[in-house]
Protein backbone atom coordinates (compact mmCIF):
# COMPACT_ATOMS: atom_id res chain seq x y z
CA UNK A 1 0.00 0.00 0.00
CA UNK A 2 1.33 3.49 -0.70
CA UNK A 3 1.62 6.03 1.56
CA UNK A 4 -1.10 8.08 0.05
CA UNK A 5 -3.35 5.26 0.24
CA UNK A 6 -3.08 4.66 3.69
CA UNK A 7 -3.22 8.06 4.64
CA UNK A 8 -6.38 8.44 2.43
CA UNK A 9 -7.99 5.66 4.34
CA UNK A 10 -6.75 6.69 7.52
CA UNK A 11 -8.05 9.78 7.47
CA UNK A 12 -11.52 7.97 5.43
CA UNK A 13 -11.36 5.74 9.02
CA UNK A 14 -10.74 8.72 11.45
CA UNK A 15 -13.10 10.70 10.13
CA UNK A 16 -16.17 7.75 10.25
CA UNK A 17 -14.87 7.24 14.16
CA UNK A 18 -15.10 11.05 15.03
CA UNK A 19 -18.89 11.07 13.22
CA UNK A 20 -20.30 8.47 15.25
CA UNK A 21 -18.36 10.00 18.20
CA UNK A 22 -19.99 13.05 17.45
CA UNK A 23 -22.50 14.62 19.40
CA UNK A 24 -25.21 15.23 16.50
CA UNK A 25 -28.74 15.42 18.03
CA UNK A 26 -31.72 14.32 16.07
CA UNK A 27 -32.96 18.13 15.41
CA UNK A 28 -29.25 18.64 14.04
CA UNK A 29 -28.47 16.04 11.69
CA UNK A 30 -30.83 13.49 11.18
CA UNK A 31 -33.93 15.37 10.48
CA UNK A 32 -33.27 18.93 9.39
CA UNK A 33 -36.62 21.08 10.21
CA UNK A 34 -37.13 21.82 6.47
CA UNK A 35 -36.64 17.98 6.23
CA UNK A 36 -40.24 17.82 8.27
CA UNK A 37 -41.86 20.97 5.96
CA UNK A 38 -41.14 19.28 3.01
CA UNK A 39 -41.10 15.28 3.71
CA UNK A 40 -38.90 15.29 0.87
CA UNK A 41 -35.25 13.96 1.12
CA UNK A 42 -33.92 14.77 -2.44
CA UNK A 43 -34.58 18.24 -2.14
CA UNK A 44 -33.12 18.86 1.31
CA UNK A 45 -30.07 17.26 0.52
CA UNK A 46 -30.00 19.24 -3.02
CA UNK A 47 -30.46 22.18 -0.44
CA UNK A 48 -27.23 21.04 1.28
CA UNK A 49 -25.36 20.02 -1.05
CA UNK A 50 -26.14 23.93 -3.13
CA UNK A 51 -25.06 25.84 0.40
CA UNK A 52 -21.86 23.69 1.05
CA UNK A 53 -20.62 25.13 -2.83
CA UNK A 54 -22.05 28.50 -1.86
CA UNK A 55 -20.16 28.95 1.43
CA UNK A 56 -16.85 26.47 0.84
CA UNK A 57 -16.01 27.36 4.54
CA UNK A 58 -18.38 25.37 5.93
CA UNK A 59 -18.52 22.42 4.01
CA UNK A 60 -17.27 20.23 6.71
CA UNK A 61 -19.40 18.23 9.02
CA UNK A 62 -17.34 19.25 12.44
CA UNK A 63 -17.30 23.04 11.32
CA UNK A 64 -21.14 22.81 10.84
CA UNK A 65 -21.96 21.14 13.62
CA UNK A 66 -20.00 23.66 15.85
CA UNK A 67 -21.58 26.30 14.49
CA UNK A 68 -25.04 24.69 15.11
CA UNK A 69 -23.83 23.51 18.58
CA UNK A 70 -22.89 27.16 19.25
CA UNK A 71 -25.98 28.71 17.67
CA UNK A 72 -29.15 26.61 19.11
CA UNK A 73 -30.03 24.43 22.16
CA UNK A 74 -28.45 21.57 20.76
CA UNK A 75 -30.73 18.90 22.34
CA UNK A 76 -33.94 20.86 21.91
CA UNK A 77 -36.33 21.41 19.17
CA UNK A 78 -38.06 23.93 20.32
CA UNK A 79 -34.56 25.60 20.90
CA UNK A 80 -33.53 24.85 17.19
CA UNK A 81 -37.29 25.96 16.30
CA UNK A 82 -37.07 29.62 18.44
CA UNK A 83 -33.20 29.99 16.13
CA UNK A 84 -34.89 29.41 12.85
CA UNK A 85 -37.48 32.23 13.73
CA UNK A 86 -34.86 34.42 15.41
CA UNK A 87 -32.91 34.08 12.39
CA UNK A 88 -36.03 35.47 10.10
CA UNK A 89 -36.27 38.61 12.45
CA UNK A 90 -32.67 39.24 12.73
CA UNK A 91 -31.96 38.81 8.71
CA UNK A 92 -30.07 35.50 8.93
CA UNK A 93 -31.17 34.43 5.78
CA UNK A 94 -30.01 32.55 2.49
CA UNK A 95 -31.18 32.07 -0.88
CA UNK A 96 -30.28 28.61 -1.86
CA UNK A 97 -31.65 26.68 -5.18
CA UNK A 98 -34.27 29.02 -5.38
CA UNK A 99 -35.46 28.82 -1.36
CA UNK A 100 -34.70 32.21 1.26
CA UNK A 101 -34.21 29.98 4.23
CA UNK A 102 -32.53 30.64 7.71
CA UNK A 103 -28.97 30.02 8.18
CA UNK A 104 -29.71 27.51 10.51
CA UNK A 105 -32.31 25.70 8.34
CA UNK A 106 -29.62 25.54 5.35
CA UNK A 107 -26.91 24.52 7.79
CA UNK A 108 -28.67 21.68 9.10
CA UNK A 109 -29.71 20.62 5.30
CA UNK A 110 -25.45 21.03 4.52
CA UNK A 111 -24.72 19.02 7.71
CA UNK A 112 -27.27 16.27 6.73
CA UNK A 113 -26.34 16.17 3.00
CA UNK A 114 -22.36 15.27 4.31
CA UNK A 115 -23.77 13.01 6.83
CA UNK A 116 -25.93 11.03 3.67
CA UNK A 117 -22.15 11.12 1.51
CA UNK A 118 -20.72 9.12 4.11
Amino acid sequence: MKRRQFVQYSSFTALGALILKLDYSTDLSEKPELLGLLKDEKSVLEIGEAYRKQYVDEDNAFVLRDILKDSVEVHSKEGVTRRIAMDFEEGHTVQVNGWILSITEARQCALYSLIRIH
